[in-house]
C-alpha cells in the first residue's frame, strides 16, 4: 500500500505506533475509552490485520480504518473521521485503502458493520456499491440507533 497525497491530507498504511492517536479519535468520535493495548490485544487475535490512516500537512490524526479477516471475508472493523474533517473525501479514501489491501489478499468480499447512528457511513457504502446483507435490532444500547447493519461489497 501506498502514500496518497489527496487534497490538503495524506491517506497511507498505519502501524501499531498509530494505536494512542487512534483512541483519542476514538474518544471523539465514539465517545470510547479502550485503550491502545486493548486494542493491539484484539488485532493479534486477527489474520491479516491493516491499519490505514489519514494526517493532514501538521502529521495529526484525523481519520482512520483498521480491518481483519472475518469468517473467510474481509472486515473493515472500525472506521472514524473526525467531525470536522467529514465530507472531504476522507472516509471514502480510507475505505478504498482498505479495499486495495483487502484485495491484494486475495478476498473476494468486504465486510462492513455500520447502525442507524451513522447515517453518512451507510450513504457512502451504498454509493460504493455495498449491499445491505444483514441487521440485527439493538446490538448496541441506542434504542433504533443502535441497531447493526450489515453490507457486503465483492472485490475481485
Amino acid at each position: 500500500m501506498g502514500v496518497r497525497l489527496v487534497k490538503n491530507y495524506i491517506v497511507k498504511s498505519g502501524s501499531i505506533d498509530d494505536l494512542k492517536g487512534i483512541v483519542v479519535l476514538d474518544r471523539v468520535v465514539f465517545v470510547l475509552s479502550r485503550t491502545p493495548e486493548e486494542i493491539e490485544d484484539k488485532l493479534k487475535l486477527q489474520k491479516d490485520v491493516h491499519i490505514t490512516v489519514a494526517t493532514i500537512s501538521d502529521g495529526r490524526l484525523v481519520g482512520y480504518g483498521i480491518g481483519h479477516e472475518y469468517k473467510g471475508k474481509y472486515y473493515l472493523w472500525s472506521l472514524a473521521v473526525l467531525p470536522e474533517y467529514r465530507r472531504k473525501g476522507i472516509g471514502s479514501e480510507i475505505i478504498d485503502e482498505q479495499n486495495n489491501f483487502a484485495r491484494e489478499k486475495g478476498y473476494a468480499s468486504f465486510l462492513v458493520k455500520t447502525s442507524n447512528r451513522w447515517k453518512e457511513m451507510l450513504r457512502l457504502l451504498l454509493k460504493k456499491e455495498f449491499n445491505i446483507i444483514g441487521f440485527k435490532e439493538h446490538e448496541w444500547e441506542d434504542g433504533p440507533l443502535g441497531s447493526a447493519i450489515w453490507l457486503e461489497k465483492n472485490i475481485l
